[in-house]
C-alpha cells in the first residue's frame, strides 16, 4: 500500500515512524469513513473496532526490526482509541 518502507532503528526513526503510522491511519479512516458515512455512528464505531489495525501495521512493515512493528502497532492502536473516544463523545451529545 505504502511502497517500499525502511527504517534503520526505532530510536533513530522515531519520529519517521510516528509520521508514517499517522499518515498510514488517516488514510485509512479517510477510505473507512466514505463508506461509514452513511450508517449510524454507533454501527461506524462497532465496525471500527473490528479493522484489525495492529494486524495491517505489521503487514506493511514486514521485513522491519521487531521494535520498530511493535512500536508502529501500540501507536496506531493508541490513534485509533483517541478517534474512537472522539466519536463516542459525539454521540453522547446526541
Amino acid at each position: 500500500m505504502f511502497g517500499t518502507i525502511r527504517f534503520n532503528s526505532l530510536e533513530n526513526d522515531m519520529e519517521d515512524i510516528e509520521e508514517w503510522v499517522a499518515t498510514f491511519f488517516g488514510q485509512m479512516m479517510n477510505t473507512c469513513n466514505a463508506f461509514f458515512a452513511t450508517l449510524p455512528l454507533a454501527e461506524a464505531i462497532e465496525r471500527i473496532e473490528l479493522i484489525p489495525w495492529a494486524e495491517l501495521v505489521r503487514e506493511q512493515l514486514q521485513g522491519q526490526d521487531q521494535e520498530i512493528i511493535e512500536f508502529a502497532t501500540e501507536r496506531i492502536t493508541e490513534l485509533k482509541e483517541m478517534e474512537l473516544a472522539h466519536y463516542r463523545a459525539y454521540l453522547d451529545l446526541e
